[in-house]
């Protein structure tokens, strides 16, 4: 988002339900080795210098910078039990269905596309589909390798 000049114009928010994981996130440090794994999908998605360019460096971690830690809202959430805060243009939810029962998860699915704006980005782990709901809501997948659909 910095790199096309869109930072200043994001929202960007981080959930959980769990509270210590939250307080953890919102420092903004990454184990280097972590960031390291991200630079061929960070390239893939359209990166244009380097991903180690937003962050600062010190022994074993990689710091977000702050004009960057700044746009993230961190906020304990449960998708399951509190309703939507708004309506979002990108959804990344990766790894939540999975640990569910499957009409726990059209529940859980239906709450995420209710949540997009028209037009919005939904991400999904690998192992995780909008099943009957790519149809119903005539979802498109754009990225196959990321599991990316298009509402």
């Amino acid at each position: 988002m910095e790199e096309h000049n869109l930072l200043e114009k994001c929202k960007i928010y981080a959930t959980d339900v769990n509270t210590s994981a939250l307080r953890s996130a919102a420092k903004g440090i990454i184990d280097i080795g972590e960031v390291k794994c991200g630079v061929k999908d960070y390239m893939l998605a359209g990166g244009q210098g380097h991903i180690i360019h937003h962050f600062h460096l010190n022994d074993n971690n990689a710091i977000l910078k702050e004009r960057i830690l700044s746009k993230i809202k961190f906020a304990q959430h449960e998708l399951g039990r509190n309703p939507p805060f708004q309506k979002f243009d990108l959804i990344i939810c990766r790894n939540v269905l999975i640990y569910y029962k499957q009409s726990y998860q059209i529940f859980l699915l239906k709450t995420l596309l209710d949540s997009l704006h028209p037009t919005g980005y939904l991400g999904l782990s690998n192992c995780e589909s909008p099943g009957q709901f790519e149809k119903e809501y005539g979802l498109k997948k754009t990225d196959i390798s990321h599991n990316i659909y298009q509402f």
